[in-house]
């Protein structure tokens, strides 16, 4: 999210692991730690923003984001 609560970049990825107050994703964008995300699952019908504690490099060549939600928690029903 840009300065003005604009989305700058968008990607769709898949939540590898995932609690009400956070999850991790792979990603390809370059982002930065510490730069807030909004995060949404059309399927759950959620958009939240989260916010990213960090950032490594997996084994298999690609970063993934640790991220964590900011003001609400994911809801996990059904699950």
């Amino acid at each position: 999210i840009d300065e003005g609560g604009k989305s700058a970049v968008r990607e769709q990825t898949v939540t590898e692991t995932i609690s009400s107050l956070g999850t991790c994703v792979p990603t390809n964008l370059d982002v930065e730690v510490g730069r807030i995300l909004r995060i949404t699952s059309a399927r759950e019908n959620v958009s939240i923003l989260a916010a990213i504690r960090s950032r490594k490099l997996a084994p298999d060549g690609i970063p993934r984001l640790g991220l964590e939600f900011l003001g609400e928690r994911w809801p996990l029903s059904g699950r």
